[in-house]
């Protein structure tokens, strides 16, 4: 059997082609792996990254309209309040395990914002189905 310090001189001397042989397919094949792994994997996440962004995307609109909405239609049911337009301002990420479930701000639009008790009502009517905090909700009357 030859000893290592054999087989290395030979290499270094050129005298066995058998083994640099060897030694480049086993460098190639390292190349490749990696490189494939490089490559391929980063764009697969890329692609999943992106569909997971368009779907949590379209779940934020949805159960952001359906807020707007439902809110929207119960403000207008306090005494005094009129037409009311409600728009949230949600967190862009991905979970909304928030207690507030991810709801930033919320501006309230009524005609009757005018009166200060109506004005009243609807903000705390939003404080507490939407469990915000006082600074987070703002009511403004409509335009004539």
């Amino acid at each position: 059997m030859r000893s290592y310090k054999e087989l290395f001189e030979k290499f270094i001397k050129g005298g066995d082609k058998t083994l640099k042989k060897i030694i480049f397919a086993f460098i190639v094949g390292v190349i490749l792996m990696n490189l494939g792994n490089f490559v391929f994997d980063k764009k697969d996440q890329r692609i999943e990254s992106t569909e997971q962004k368009e779907v949590n995307a379209k779940e934020d609109s949805t159960k952001e309209n359906t807020i707007e909405g439902r809110l929207g239609r119960a403000l207008s049911n306090i005494k005094g309040a009129g037409k009311t337009e409600v728009t949230l301002n949600m967190e862009s990420t991905n979970s909304l395990n928030d207690k507030d479930g991810g709801i930033k701000g919320v501006i309230v639009v009524c005609e009757g914002a005018n009166d200060i008790r109506v004005k009243d009502e609807i903000q705390k009517a939003t404080q507490i189905l939407l469990d915000l905090p006082l600074h987070k909700v703002y009511v403004i009357p409509k335009q004539s």
